[in-house]
């Protein structure tokens, strides 16, 4: 029983890690495009300025 309730854990553990990666990856992309995205504002700013 013991050793059933120990790949449970690991498992888990294994699957909880994939889903928090995915979700790591997502936040990084999203910080990606929100720094694009101010750079581009930045830019046209820069454009407008003399």
């Amino acid at each position: 029983m013991e050793i059933t309730n120990e790949n449970g854990c690991l498992l888990m553990k294994r699957q909880n890690f994939v889903i928090y990666r995915r979700c790591f990856v997502k936040q990084i992309s999203f910080l990606i495009s929100i720094l694009k995205y101010l750079k581009n504002i930045v830019a046209t700013f820069s454009q407008v300025r003399p």
